[in-house]
């Protein structure tokens, strides 16, 4: 009785517990937080890795629900207080990571993770009221928009820096351009590009998104597009120092812009193949708009493309001036188109050599049809010609392209282009009383062409004014009667 009456009092005098409740509840708390903070600080240099090895989390839970909260009086609805406090502390976690704003793939893969986040506390059993407030408020959809702004400045920053040495290297001229497996000149710029471009590509498309996708390809066909304005600009800037200053600047404008074309074939292939690698990954409603922004890259990496060539050709021709100047005066008599053909020749010897194919066949083509117009503006404004000699002379000429582009494009195209000289010719060698039927025979292919046609009746030298007037009355009255119309091409070379 003695010891039972001295327990009763020592428990009567026991020091109470204060404020128990709060205090547990406040210490699992800082431990979730402790647990959480130590989680981000393994995986700080690897953001994803963090969201990656998250599952003990998930596994933390289960464990609390089957061997904590029997530990605690059902009044202490002490699950629920663990749920709250573990999305808490991965809410702080999760805003710090998208506050980052620094790594594109984080970006997305913290959207991915959302999702997944919320699909696994739905397997869970988890109440929904629970995880409230949700990440990031809710509103993670900021995250793509960050990523996309995120890929603008990129790709801005990547590719300012990509065309200012581009373009240093093309101004400078200080080496040779590089020759690539086949042959032919490159430079590294094309396939630095498209190695971002699909990197971007890649992380839009893991997002599984069609919208993200079309707004980086959005993004990338405005990047393409200022790429391809500068080369514009820069092409044409420095034909111009070549053509006032030749003696200023740097050697080498023709590799280069050999170099520079080749380049944008390239580019048009890449692009063209990224098209068809994303087509078939996304909806109809967005297969639009992404073929739309790649087909117009395409088609302004062709047109650059293309003023490569004009250039390469203007490059001949200033060469030519000269010569061409002399066209149908005293030197022409004495065989300048021969000096001409000679001075393209050495100008083709290296397009064929470094040019890719598809363009050096579209150079051919309109290096022809330069020649031609150059040589037939001269005949429009040309003095006096001594005939018969200058119809011979013209003869001559013919035979000198004819020989010449022979050996770069089949004879019957060849012949095909020539066929207005040989029209020409007809009207410079006939006779007063039959200059209607070569007339005609011109007329029928190339329309009426009549202030052309005077002016060369005017400049034949054994035609006096008189003549010229009967020729040209006779052709007038053929005109009206047969209503023959003009043919624009012509007219724009006379």
């Amino acid at each position: 009785m003695d010891a039972a009456l001295k327990f009763k009092s020592l428990v009567a005098t026991a020091r109470v517990l204060k404020h128990y409740r709060s205090k547990i509840v406040k210490a699992i708390t800082e431990s979730i937080q402790t647990k959480f903070e130590d989680a981000y600080q393994r995986d700080e240099k690897d953001p994803i890795g963090f969201l990656t090895n998250i599952s003990w989390m998930y596994q933390d839970l289960i464990r609390i629900e089957k061997d904590v909260v029997p530990c605690f009086p059902p009044d202490y609805d002490i699950y629920s207080h663990y749920i709250r406090e573990y999305h808490k502390a991965l809410n702080t976690i999760v805003k710090r990571l998208a506050n980052s704003k620094t790594d594109a793939n984080l970006l997305l893969s913290l959207f991915e993770w959302l999702k997944e986040y919320k699909e696994n506390m739905k397997e869970l059993n988890i109440p929904m009221d629970l995880l409230d407030p949700p990440l990031l408020d809710g509103k993670e959809q900021t995250l793509i928009e960050d990523y996309t702004r995120l890929i603008v400045r990129k790709l801005g920053e990547w590719s300012n820096n990509l065309i200012k040495t581009e373009i240093s290297e093309f101004t400078k001229r200080e080496n040779p351009p590089e020759v690539d497996s086949v042959g032919l000149y490159e430079t590294q710029g094309t396939v630095i590009l498209f190695q971002m471009v699909n990197q971007q590509i890649d992380l839009a498309t893991e997002s599984g998104q069609g919208a993200i996708l079309a707004r980086v390809v959005s993004e990338i066909n405005r990047v393409m597009r200022g790429l391809q304005d500068k080369w514009v600009k820069t092409i044409e800037a420095e034909f111009k120092k070549q053509t006032d200053k030749p003696n200023e600047v740097a050697g080498g404008l023709v590799e280069y812009c050999i170099a520079l074309a080749n380049d944008q074939i390239k580019s048009a292939d890449y692009a063209e193949a990224l098209l068809a690698r994303l087509e078939p990954l996304v909806h109809e409603k967005y297969r639009a708009p992404i073929s739309e922004r790649l087909n117009d890259a395409i088609d302004g990496y062709l047109d650059v493309a293309k003023k490569c060539i004009q250039t390469l050709i203007d490059i001949v021709f200033n060469d030519l001036k000269p010569a061409t100047k002399s066209l149908f005066s005293q030197p022409w008599y004495e065989g300048s188109m021969q000096q001409i053909v000679e001075t393209i020749r050495d100008y083709m010897s290296d397009y064929q050599t470094y040019l890719n194919p598809s363009l050096l066949e579209l150079l051919i083509e309109d290096l022809l049809d330069a020649l031609l117009i150059t040589y037939l503006n001269a005949l429009a404004n040309s003095p006096k010609l001594k005939m018969p000699a200058a119809a011979q002379r013209f003869r001559e000429d013919i035979v000198e392209i004819q020989l010449f582009f022979n050996t770069l494009k089949p004879v019957q195209e060849i012949n095909s282009s020539l066929e207005v000289l040989e029209l020409i010719l007809a009207l410079l060698e006939a006779s007063k009383d039959i200059v209607f039927l070569s007339y005609w025979s011109f007329a029928k292919v190339h329309g009426p062409n009549l202030a052309f046609v005077e002016g060369l009746m005017k400049s034949r030298g054994d035609l006096d004014r008189a003549a010229v007037g009967d020729v040209m009355e006779s052709i007038r009255r053929k005109v009206k009667d047969e209503n023959i119309k003009d043919r624009e091409w012509l007219l724009i070379i006379f």
